[in-house]
């Protein structure tokens, strides 16, 4: 039996039902219906008078920086300051004069604005977007005609496609390029954009982006009541036109129809991949949300997406730049497309920090003094530093934690070229960045001497310190990481290095009751957004529920610690981190609970995460209602910890589920060592499980059968968990034997 139809059809029925709904009283950016395909973005907004649609492009970044003329902009100096107490020169060099010579950049930019008008008095509008088709459906009443709107962005081609039934007679269409509708942005130098042949029925605009690329876009409106709209970019401004224009043709010459058809036949093809089928309608609804946002932002052979994917807010400068912020954030974007089994996507972040690998080395040379690679908190593409808190900034964990997407690339994929050219020359990069790091004290144990857990303190100079517990768990994980990569090579370079440093790294501060602490003398000793004190549980697995009794108390006592101070100043970020902490202790009640908080409390009307307490409902003392996409996405990567945990090679089917969970199922999950896994559970027992291996192994699964159970391949029995040998391609499906009387 094929694992990839154990669910049946109750998956993809749901996915098919998940949408996203337009509040019909709002024309703000924030309610908009986000659409995407990886390379080109579009947040569509407005009532129809006009309809708005924002225009975003994964590779729009101005990345012009320029450093302060500082000499002694370097570690020797930032120790020195920091031994001394000299908080106001360390301020100046690391901050203030790097954020005074770059006052607006390095930043995200969107493109512009494309405005469709049905008329001047909208008497009603609302709508919906379909997650399965990747599709917004509104609604817009004028003058007694009521209007049939449909948008999508094409799986694949870079073009924009909306249409209207019935075609009015009189539709409006106008272009908008970045400083038409960024007053702040138009700022900044050489961002006035280029109309080409603009007229009533099409047109073209090229925006310049200053020592960076050109971008285009070129549009066209047909007498059916379609607006087809391409956006390509180039090194150079004719070339970009010249992209678009061509896209735009193709797409002309394809026809509504056949775009659509292969547009919804794309997304199809993603939801396939896997699915879940719970019975909670917010969690169910949070996992297809992260899904479609993760699948509409992301795809291999194009930038990343930062903080706000691909919808930079419009008519003004993006958040925090839009930048990639690497103290959670982009690790939470990312979470999803490996156990909902979507590795290619993740290759975009891994083939992206490989591009970056370079400026790294270069930066960790000429700041740090040896070799290595550092990246910092905050940067954009080329590595190129963004101005910033200095406490965030030089997180000393920053490294490792993208070096450990590079491993779950390797872990989930097992792809053997991706090994070797991506995965171990950045692991290795890393690792020398630590070594040269560490320092051996007194007591003959390694040390990382200055560094913070991120946010803590904010930006004041308490936040320094000495071994904070996520450094060493970045540090201990990374030498981990770093030996079995090597050994699956063959090629064991750094792995005696990486044994001796892992041997001789600092323990972790642990408190007199058995809980993680922040740092030694430090405890967690109030509500913070970032609980990187607990990175050891999860993300990471060397502190665990398997590591016997004195591992099990850290566990609880530290999630016990986490809930004793309260989530008075948790963002909505903190939730994907929170419920997969519970999930790791085996408690789906909290991880359950946790889902549901993030979504009542820190999204807006229509889904999307806006990081605060917005409406005041009393949850956080954090009020903002600002968007960033991690959070969605977070959610969506953590939900399959209550169905399938895999980390330290073994599979656990269900091990956090809420105790109202009857029945369950999840299809083609993916865990660690590339299998792809199925589940049924009905009247809370689990009856089936199929895998399916997609490289030759041995699978090791945890007994999730409460009583006999029968297999088409041979298992064997060692203590609790099952053990199979499975060839490339190879699937096997166990079920549960019938209990007396009981029919299966």
């Amino acid at each position: 039996m094929s694992s990839a139809k154990l669910p049946g059809q109750e998956t993809q029925s749901r996915a098919r039902r998940a949408v996203m709904t337009k509040p019909a009283d709002r024309d703000l950016w924030i309610s908009g219906l986000p659409l995407g395909n990886g390379d080109v973005g579009v947040m569509v907004w407005g009532d129809g008078g006009p309809l708005k649609l924002t225009l975003d492009k994964s590779d729009l970044w101005d990345t012009r920086m320029v450093w302060p003329d500082e000499p002694d902009f370097n570690y020797a100096t930032m120790r020195k300051c920091a031994a001394e107490g000299d908080w106001e020169r360390f301020q100046w060099l690391f901050e203030d004069s790097i954020r005074q010579v770059n006052p607006m950049g390095p930043t995200k930019i969107s493109f512009g604005r494309l405005e469709i008008s049905l008329g001047d008095e909208i008497e009603a509008h609302s709508g919906e977007l379909s997650f399965y088709r990747g599709m917004a459906e509104l609604r817009v009443r004028v003058g007694g005609t009521e209007y049939a709107v449909a948008a999508f962005v094409h799986k694949e081609l870079n073009v924009a496609c909306v249409r209207i039934q019935p075609a009015p007679e009189d539709l409006q269409v106008r272009l908008l390029g970045l400083a038409e509708v960024n007053a702040y942005l138009a700022d900044l130098d050489s961002y006035s954009p280029r109309h080409v042949a603009t007229g009533e029925t099409g047109g073209a605009l090229v925006q310049e982006v200053p020592e960076g690329i050109s971008c285009a876009a070129a549009w066209n409106m047909a007498e059916d009541g379609t607006v087809l709209l391409a956006m390509e970019s180039a090194e150079d401004a004719d070339e970009a036109l010249a992209r678009a224009q061509a896209t735009l043709g193709n797409a002309e010459e394809r026809g509504w129809e056949d775009l659509l058809a292969s547009h919804q036949a794309g997304w199809a093809g993603y939801w396939d991949a896997s699915g879940i089928a719970v019975p909670d309608e917010k969690i169910e609804y949070l996992w297809h949300l992260g899904m479609y946002l993760i699948g509409s932002a992301a795809k291999p052979g194009c930038l990343p997406p930062g903080l706000q994917g691909l919808w930079s807010l419009d008519g003004q400068q993006p958040p925090w730049h839009g930048d990639y912020h690497a103290d959670m954030n982009v690790q939470e974007t990312f979470w999803p497309v490996y156990a909902n089994n979507h590795p290619q996507i993740g290759r975009c972040l891994t083939d992206f920090l490989t591009d970056c690998l370079p400026a790294a080395q270069e930066f960790c040379r000429s700041f740090f003094g040896w070799e290595g690679a550092f990246f910092p908190t905050a940067f954009v593409p080329g590595m190129v530093f963004v101005p910033g808190w200095s406490t965030a900034q030089f997180w000393m964990g920053v490294p490792g934690w993208l070096a450990h997407h590079m491993w779950l690339q390797w872990q989930y994929g097992r792809d053997q070229s991706v090994l070797t050219e991506q995965v171990l020359p950045f692991l290795r990069a890393v690792f020398q960045f630590y070594e040269g790091l560490l320092e051996e004290g007194d007591d003959g144990r390694l040390h990382v001497p200055l560094s913070v857990s991120p946010e803590m303190d904010d930006n004041k100079p308490s936040a320094w310190c000495s071994d904070p517990n996520c450094d060493l768990a970045v540090v201990r994980n990374l030498c981990r990481w770093l030996v079995e990569t090597e050994a699956a090579a063959g090629d064991p370079q750094l792995s005696s290095r990486a044994e001796q440093v892992s041997t001789k790294l600092a323990d972790y501060a642990i408190n007199e009751h058995g809980g993680l602490m922040l740092w030694p003398g430090r405890d967690y000793d109030e509500s913070h957004r970032h609980p990187g004190h607990l990175m050891s549980l999860h993300p990471f697995d060397d502190i665990n529920m398997d590591g016997g009794a004195d591992a099990v108390r850290i566990v609880q006592r530290s999630l016990w610690e986490l809930v004793n101070m309260g989530m008075g100043r948790w963002a909505g970020h903190t939730y994907p981190q929170s419920l997969a902490l519970a999930a790791r202790a085996g408690n789906g009640n909290m991880a359950a609970h946790q889902a549901h908080i993030f979504h009542d409390v820190f999204t807006w009307g229509n889904g999307l995460h806006v990081n605060g307490d917005y409406r005041r409902m009393g949850v956080s003392v954090l009020g903002t209602n600002v968007f960033c996409m991690e959070a969605n996405c977070g959610i969506a990567g953590t939900i399959p910890e209550m169905l399938l945990q895999s980390w330290g090679q073994r599979i656990r089917i269900f091990p956090a589920i809420p105790d109202d969970w009857e029945d369950i199922s999840f299809s083609n999950l993916r865990a660690e060592g590339g299998w792809l896994v199925s589940a049924r559970r009905e009247s809370g027992r689990t009856t089936l499980v199929g895998i399916t291996a997609t490289v030759a192994g041995t699978c090791r699964v945890k007994n999730p059968f409460a009583g006999d159970y029968e297999a088409d391949a041979q298992v064997l029995a060692e203590g609790e968990d099952l053990v199979i040998e499975l060839a490339a391609g190879q699937e096997v499906t166990l079920r549960a034997r019938p209990r007396a009387g009981e029919a299966m």
